[in-house]
This record gives structure tokens, sequence and C-alpha cells, in this order.
């Protein structure tokens, strides 16, 4: 449906002028700015990119240029405020995400935590849109709908069906992790992981139980190493997935000891996370073990620039998290296209797995 140009030297642009320029009707073009949820996401964007490449400000406003209230992006974050500011990943996101901001002459507002208590109401139109990072997998289908309201949305590291993302390859890392593993002949395998349950002790884990979890970055991890160790003929490691409730250094020791007294004793632990393969470590030198001769040991890394094993570490690392923040920035403001972007891990070679 084609668009009709409207003259906008000198005069005034109406309601009623634009929903004619739209060919909808008035009521549309009001609901569009004051009830979102009356329209669908297509249609209301549709309109919205219409008043504002003609200047029109909405019903209230009359005819201004719609840049005279710059944009305000909503970042919904996946924890507290506090939490959120104090994990590095999220602060190299935000320094990435700011950039575009400043160069959009943009306004940024944090959304911590979709919790059982959050809501936004969707006639709340101060936010032209939002960034949900790492926090869909915790939002209801009514906190979805009041979240989008009609509003542009992209997803980063999180699903949110419909909507244009920027993602990790969390399944194809784990995979290359594996291929490089077993370059070296390996008889059993033990896979160990934080928060893949909601259990609050050490535990043994079935591949069903984590697929039924919230964090999808978590099972597409798993996913990804089993994938491959079956794939290379060595199983899914059946009985040898561990949970590990929380990142203190007395639940990991447990984890990996546990996994280390399994007959036959694996050759190979694939932790989810540097701080167990650091755990593993410290264990295997207690049990008189050579790493890599007798046990090889390949981590994750939580950030690209984390360096606490450099050299002494096999380890995942994950794209620029600032790069995210950025890439995700670019698509809100119409810089690149609207689809999925997925970035690559690459593995570091250490010392725990040559």
């Amino acid at each position: 449906m084609g668009h009709q140009k409207m003259d906008n030297h000198n005069k005034k642009l109406t309601l009623k002028e634009m929903a004619h320029c739209l060919r909808v009707s008035t009521a549309t073009v009001s609901n569009a700015f004051n009830r979102p949820d009356q329209l669908s996401a297509g249609l209301r964007q549709r309109i919205l990119d219409e008043c504002r490449r003609q200047g029109y400000a909405g019903p209230r406003g009359g005819r201004r240029q719609l840049n005279a209230r710059p944009t305000v992006l909503g970042l919904v974050l996946a924890e507290d405020l506090a939490s959120s500011l104090q994990d590095e990943q999220t602060q190299a996101v935000i320094r990435g995400l700011a950039k575009e901001i400043d160069r959009h002459h943009a306004n940024l507002l944090l959304l911590p935590c979709l919790g059982a208590g959050w809501n936004l109401a969707p006639q709340d139109h101060l936010m032209d849109g939002f960034i949900v990072y790492r926090a869909a997998t915790f939002c209801s289908e009514e906190q979805k709908q009041a979240l989008v309201g009609g509003r542009r949305v992209v997803a980063l590291e999180c699903n949110f069906a419909g909507y244009p993302s920027v993602q990790v390859d969390h399944y194809g890392g784990a995979g290359l992790a594996v291929e490089h593993a077993l370059r070296r002949p390996v008889n059993a395998v033990s896979i160990l992981g934080l928060h893949l349950l909601q259990s609050e002790r050490v535990c043994r884990v079935r591949e069903q139980e984590v697929a039924a979890g919230n964090d999808a970055r978590v099972q597409l991890k798993l996913r990804g190493y089993l994938d491959a160790l079956e794939a290379r003929g060595m199983g899914r490691a059946q009985e040898r997935i561990w949970h590990v409730p929380d990142s203190s250094m007395a639940a990991q020791v447990q984890a990996v000891r546990e996994a280390l007294s399994c007959y036959p004793r694996p050759d190979l632990l694939l932790c989810m996370d540097d701080s167990i393969a650091l755990a593993a470590l410290g264990v295997a030198a207690e049990k008189g073990l050579n790493v890599p001769g007798d046990l090889q040991i390949v981590g994750c890394a939580a950030t690209e620039g984390d360096t606490q094993l450099s050299g002494a570490l096999t380890t995942l690392l994950p794209p620029c998290a600032e790069q995210q923040g950025r890439m995700a920035g670019r698509m809100f403001f119409g810089d690149i296209a609207d689809t999925k972007h997925v970035l690559p891990m690459r593995l570091s070679i250490g010392a725990s797995c040559p």
C-alpha cells in the first residue's frame, strides 16, 4: 500500500490528514500512540514509522518534529540492577550499546529483572522500544505482551520469538571444544555446569532435566557437547553430567571430586564455566593426576577478556560483549537488517588440553 507524500512546509499536520495518508481511521492512528495493545505490532510500527517520517508527533502534540523528544530505548535486564551492573559482561554490553545511543542522540532507561512482580503498562509510551538482554526466558506471555505493546524490540542473547535478535553460537562453540579435545584418545567424559537445575545441592543430572530448564544458553551449550560426543561415538555422557548449584569453591570442588570418582574415571572434563575448570585443576593436583596426560580439562569463559587462566587452560571464549551491545543498538536504530545475527565463539588453546 503506497503512502501519499505530505507537504510539511509551514503547515500543521492534523490527525485526520495523517490517517488519510496512512489509509487508516483516525482512531487507529490515535491507538498507535495511546493504546498500542489495540493494534498488531506490525501495524503500529508502520504507523509510527510513517508519522516519524512525516514529522507528526501524535494526536496530543499536533505537528512537530518527532525528534524534538529524543528516542528512549529501554534495556531489559535479567537480574536486579545491582547484580547487573556488577557483571562485567553486562557492563560491556551497556558500553557498546551506549556508543550507538550517543551516535543517535537517544536516551537509555535500564529496566532490571523480569521477575514475577515486574510490570509495564502498555499505554506507557515513554519508551520507543526495548533491547531484551538475557531476560526473555523469565518473561511470561502476559509480561511479553505488555512489554512489546507494538513497540520495537531486539532480543540479545535470549529467545524472543518473532523479533530480530543477536545471539551467541553456544551450540557451535561446545561442538568446537569437543572436536578439539577428541583429537587425542579419550575413554570417558564428564560434563560439569553451573545452575543446570534449581537444586541447591551438587548432584548428577539427566539431559532431559536440563532441557526443561529456563536458560536457553545452558541448554544449547549442553546439547552442543552431547551431540558432538555422540557424533564421535562417545555416547551422550549418561550419568556423567553434574549440576553445580553456585560458584563457591566448595561446591565446585565437590562436583569435580564426584566426577573423578566414577568408574571408569573420566579423562576429559568439559566445564561449562572457567571457575569449575579452575577447581578441576586443583583437584587433579590433589589426586596426583597429570594434566593433560591423565586428564584433559576444557573451560568456558564468561567474557572475551577473562584472562584469569590464560595459558593454563583451554577455554571457549564468547564474542566481545561490547560488540554484541553495539550490534543490538545498530539493529534497533535500523542501521543493519532486522534478522537473527549469530556470533561465533572461539577456542583459546592452553596447557590443560593442548
